[in-house]
């Protein structure tokens, strides 16, 4: 299925639509590389952190008795152990799947759009810049806030979109974040902008998945104000960790799919994209 798109300056919200339109127009292929790539991993993190979580809770109040369940806090341990194992696998998945559908995501609105082994095979060819690029951006910007909440959403705002240029370009470490600085020139308070809509819209989408395990803890709660320390059934536990899993698999690719927008359209601010030959270029740079 064909999208069709001018390239020229566009506001947030149709950024927005777009994003979600190429999201219905290929929503096979795109949740399949989502569930093959992130889905196993976050089921591990979500998991495990709903375990430790529900078990903590349910632990506190026998924390100030001389005799504390030893063997359910070495269990708890144990959890936090594999949950912080699993936290650095699940970047790279997450990251792999930005990669791969900000490289495929001019292809996939054509009408020839790649299947799920093409843009896998496409992430692969830029991943290792587009890693790279994302670990120092996320590094510099925290130590930054550390230093200064303004310096670091300064940078965020310069280099934020280095990855997408990382991706779609396939440009090198140096260019990616000398790009990010020319297309975001001018464009700060667009930037930000964009954050919180896109932040915004991830809050709610994912509520929106999990819906049902919010609801229960509501309804729980009302009844008994004690409910959230009351143990909780291992097959519940288990659909709210599967539960957090899908819904970050869900959305992920709707906020990568927006970044593309939003690079285009910073690029057609820039460059003037409306033009066939660079919306040609784009979709050729994917393949």
């Amino acid at each position: 299925m064909s999208m069709s798109r001018q390239w020229r300056p566009v506001g947030l919200g149709r950024i927005l639509d777009d994003a979600f339109g190429l999201y219905r127009a290929n929503v096979r292929t795109i949740l399949a590389v989502s569930f093959l790539t992130v889905f196993p991993v976050a089921a591990i993190v979500g998991l495990t952190q709903v375990f430790y979580t529900r078990g903590l809770l349910t632990l506190l109040p026998t924390f100030a008795d001389v005799a504390i369940d030893s063997a359910g806090f070495d269990s708890l341990m144990m959890l936090s152990l594999l949950s912080n194992a699993a936290a650095p696998v699940f970047w790279v998945a997450r990251i792999f799947l930005a990669c791969a559908l900000l490289r495929s995501a001019g292809a996939l609105m054509t009408g020839d759009p790649p299947d799920v082994r093409g843009v896998l095979s496409v992430g692969w060819r830029v991943f290792l810049t587009f890693a790279l690029v994302n670990l120092v951006l996320t590094m510099a910007v925290g130590v930054l806030v550390l230093l200064g909440l303004i310096p670091g959403i300064l940078f965020a705002i310069r280099f934020g979109l280095a990855p997408a240029v990382a991706a779609v370009e396939g440009a090198g470490f140096e260019a990616a974040f000398r790009r990010s600085w020319q297309l975001t020139s001018g464009h700060a308070w667009r930037v930000i902008a964009f954050f919180v809509l896109v932040f915004l819209f991830t809050i709610v989408l994912e509520a929106a998945v999990t819906a049902p395990s919010i609801a229960r803890q509501i309804v729980a709660s009302v009844q008994s104000p004690d409910a959230l320390f009351q143990p909780v059934s291992a097959g519940w536990k288990t659909f709210e960790g599967l539960l957090s899993a899908a819904s970050v698999s869900l959305v992920l690719p709707f906020v990568e799919l927006a970044w593309f927008f939003f690079y285009a359209d910073l690029r057609a601010r820039r460059e003037g994209m409306d033009l066939v030959v660079r919306a040609e270029k784009l979709v050729g740079a994917s393949r």
